[in-house]
């Protein structure tokens, strides 16, 4: 395969990039590698433009169409009846009126290798072009548009009530009939599977994102100051972004109100939303800035400029934008439960939440503007998980691979067993040793997944090209994040997870295999054995003697739908990972047997401390997630507390304590602490500094 082209459809412009739908579509498909083009199809919702085809980047050609003048005046008449705009929501009902738009989806779907449906509103007239024997049809969700527009829409009007059915019909016929479906969040992903019965396994979370490279907090307090002093911000100030989208306007009117109970700080509404206000006295509201549409430019001196950022959103789905483009900006965050959707908040150090309430976003603003120590912490943190997690330049490559590998799997229909996936970090003379030991397997049928966040590519590739292989570089650090997206990768029925330094038995898969044909069993966990056993001079990697338990990732199979079902990894455990094999496997636990196989053997290396990385300083540090595992799954973890005994090193308190600040696990302590079992073990005084004022709620 030469290059592998894709087609792009919606019904809006992607350039400018304003409001989340088009930042979305342009970080989404912008930054494609490996022979990936990509062309966009489009067109736009108001009258005026005319036809367009320019290259947005390297990879992405964006040409747009324009609606007719009867599609409009169709859809002029619609939004009369209805008292709003729907002219995406209608456009199942009233596309056939756009024929030159229309015409033009089906002439660039045609040679298409991925057809992505960017909104399910063009699927009607889309579907008649696609071969689905040919070609991968994906669903770019970006809300759960039934539910969303039964919010916006079920207002008792007979013609409101028609919109939404045709609506719903058009999504819930696109979900069935894609192939795969990318889903904002756990919640959206979640909400297709209980609504319309899609199948688990091929919805993949691809998050909403920011450009980081572009979007970054100001260098210097004195850089701040002038971006200040030049928009007129002087009290202390809260901005909000958003555009002309009624969940943005309930949010800014929420704003309007909060401003008058906080006359000492100033607001700024940035964006479209503010056309949605054009019907309020300016007057009334003395120490609030209205923006209007601002440019790419203008909107960044804003949130550079800005202290904190507000997001009290009322109603929505899918995941907020503006929330990645706070964060990346390193503004401090306070935002309600729908803003902050499937953005998890790691102990509450990402952003402060709030209620749907006047009062609680006044209290909240009041004690954040207060705290210059928390508001330096949400800076720091904010910042730090835009460039990990969700930066555009990252996610839209991933992405490629990931498109290119389904688009494999589909076409070239060849299944294999076994997706070993292997994470690497700086050891390429490790996993070149592994991967000649893989070679020697008595068993065939895998393929190889290695996700390498070193600095330098792996340079011997090449050497194991009679391996089926996907090899992934990437500059986003953390095993659970690196497994993540390998699980994404794969196409095998059973996932095998290896580390980059062990040595499997030549019949590790045979045998690992062989436990696979009992349908009750969904995983397996293989023995782990140590070449040294002294801990004072190595670190010794072994689950013998605490097998079904840990479940450690050096030597553990799991079915690949069940994966799937649980979401994979708790990137929670990640900087620095540990325990999230052990949370992964008990989670998996919900779905069948993970039996414990002495004969499915890897021997683990032992590593001499005196190397930083495999110190003793260094590896203790990891028990900062042991309260992250007991929050979790509390039973459980008593059982792995007494059975490992960390709780005789005082390292270990340390960071355990460390750990309870980090995860917000305070109210996990007392239960545990009543436990007769755990308390017999547990020094005394490590009970009464927990429970004590350490950690009292109002410090």
């Amino acid at each position: 395969m030469d290059k592998l082209t894709v087609t792009v459809v919606d019904i809006q412009p992607i350039d400018p990039p304003v409001g989340g739908g088009r930042l979305r579509l342009l970080g989404l498909y912008s930054g494609f590698k490996n022979n990936i083009d990509a062309t966009y199809v489009g067109s736009y919702d108001w009258r005026g433009p005319t036809y367009r085809d320019h290259k947005l980047s390297e990879c992405l050609r964006e040409i747009n169409i324009p609606l007719s003048e009867e599609h409009f005046v169709a859809h002029d008449e619609l939004s009369a009846s209805l008292g709003k705009g729907c002219i995406d929501t209608a456009f199942p009902m009233q596309g056939h009126l756009s024929k030159e738009y229309v015409q033009a989806i089906q002439e660039h779907i045609k040679p298409a290798d991925i057809v992505i449906l960017s909104h399910p509103w063009v699927f009607p007239f889309a579907k008649s072009a696609i071969d689905s024997t040919k070609q991968l049809l994906v669903y770019d969700s970006q809300n759960h548009e039934g539910r969303l527009r039964a919010q916006l829409l079920d207002d008792g009007n007979e013609m409101s009530e028609k919109v939404l059915r045709e609506a719903v019909r058009c999504e819930w016929e696109l979900c069935h009939a894609a192939d795969l479906i990318f889903a904002c969040s756990q919640e959206d992903k979640q909400s297709f599977v209980d609504i319309y019965g899609v199948e688990e396994n091929k919805i993949i979370i691809v998050p909403n994102g920011v450009f980081t490279s572009k979007l970054m907090p100001c260098e210097s307090v004195d850089e701040k100051n002038k971006i200040r002093e030049r928009l007129g911000l002087e009290l202390p100030t809260a901005c909000f972004i958003g555009s002309n989208y009624y969940p943005n306007e309930e949010a800014a009117r929420l704003i309007l109100d909060v401003s008058m109970e906080l006359p000492q700080y100033q607001f700024v509404i940035i964006g479209g939303v503010g056309n949605a206000l054009d019907d309020i006295d300016v007057d009334d509201y003395p120490n609030v800035i209205i923006t209007g549409f601002v440019t790419e430019d203008e909107m960044r001196d804003y949130l550079q400029g800005c202290d904190i950022a507000i997001n009290p959103m009322l109603s929505g789905s899918g995941t907020n934008i503006k929330m990645f483009d706070f964060m990346a900006t390193g503004l401090p965050i306070i935002t309600t439960d729908i803003g902050a959707r499937g953005i998890p908040n790691k102990g509450g150090n990402l952003y402060v939440l709030c209620e749907r309430s006047i009062e609680s976003l006044v209290f909240e603003i009041k004690s954040l503007f207060s705290d210059k120590h928390k508001q330096e912490q949400l800076l720091l943190k904010g910042r730090r998980e835009a460039c990990e997690k969700y930066s555009w330049e990252q996610i839209s490559y991933e992405l490629g691979y990931k498109l290119l590998q389904k688009y494999k799997k589909h076409v070239e229909d060849k299944p294999v067993f076994f997706s070993i996936i292997v994470p690497t970090y700086e050891r390429h003379d490790l996993l070149y040793t592994l991967l000649e030991n893989i070679r020697k397997q008595t068993e065939k049928d895998f393929e190889i997944i290695i996700i390498d966040q070193s600095k330098d590519k792996f340079d011997k590739i090449s050497e194991f090209s009679d391996f089926s292989m996907v090899y992934f570089k990437t500059d986003v650090k953390g095993a659970a994040k690196a497994r993540n997206t390998g699980i994404s990768m794969a196409k095998g029925q059973v996932v095998a997870f290896i580390d980059d330094d062990c040595i499997p038995d030549e019949n590790w898969l045979s045998n690992a295999k062989r436990y696979f044909e009992d349908p009750a069993i969904i995983g397996v966990e293989g023995m782990i054995e140590a070449d040294i056993y002294d801990s004072e001079t190595h670190r010794v990697v072994a689950n013998v003697g605490v097998e079904g338990i840990g479940f450690m990732t050096a030597n553990l199979f799991v079915k690949l739908n069940v994966l799937q079902k649980i979401g994979g990894f708790d990137e929670g455990f990640d900087n620095p990972h540990f325990r999230e094999d052990t949370d992964l496997g008990w989670r998996a636990l919900q779905y069948g047997e993970i039996p414990y196989a002495r004969d499915v053997k890897v021997l683990h290396p032992s590593h001499k401390r005196e190397n930083v990385r495999e110190s003793a300083n260094e590896r203790n540090r990891f028990y900062v997630h042991d309260p992250l595992l007991l929050k979790k799954h509390h039973e459980k973890f008593i059982e792995l507390y007494l059975r490992e005994v960390n709780f005789n090193k005082p390292e270990y308190w340390i960071y355990f304590k460390e750990g309870v600040k980090r995860h917000n696990a305070r109210d996990s302590l007392s239960k545990f602490f009543l436990d007769e079992a755990v308390t017999e073990v547990t020094p005394a005084t490590v009970i009464l500094e927990l429970l004590g004022d350490t950690f009292d709620k109002s410090k």
